[in-house]
């Protein structure tokens, strides 16, 4: 099982390379889509990579909940519900969703996810099946080394 610092490396590499961003443009807290520019099409090149580089099966849901953005159950007029908000933590225990819980409008769910939620993402995907269940962050979330 790679380390947190070996996840984020490997992690900033895939950036780099599917991104075609400078290795200063990529911290923890920076986000995939408002900071680093990814696109759609780039996700799945970033994907492809996790997939390989970790030996992991990613499903689309979990890091795309659109079944849920997109469930009247869940979204009223562009903004997630109070059920929406607990299905989307539990899909994506991954995720800070405090700020966005504030004012959770669908529009501005695709510029949330960092590249430490990404990093926590592949840790509980490599290790969950080892150590915890798979609707359960790990408790250490420090990645990088140096995160400027």
């Amino acid at each position: 099982m790679p380390t947190n610092e070996e996840v984020y490396n490997s992690i900033k590499e895939i950036l780099i390379e599917a991104l075609a961003c400078d290795d200063d443009e990529i911290s923890e807290g920076a986000t995939l889509v408002g900071d680093l520019g990814a696109e759609s099409i780039d996700f799945l090149d970033i994907v492809f990579n996790l997939e390989q580089n970790f030996s992991i099966d990613i499903d689309r849901s979990e890091l795309f909940p659109e079944d849920i953005l997109t469930n009247e159950e869940y979204v009223q007029d562009g903004v997630v519900s109070e059920a929406g908000l607990t299905a989307l933590g539990k899909r994506m225990p991954f995720m800070d969703l405090s700020t966005f819980s504030n004012d959770p409008r669908i529009a501005d769910f695709g510029n949330l996810m960092t590249v430490g939620d990404l990093c926590k993402f592949v840790v509980n995907k490599t290790s969950s099946a080892e150590e915890a269940p798979a609707d359960e962050a790990p408790a250490d979330t420090s990645f990088a080394e140096e995160d400027e």
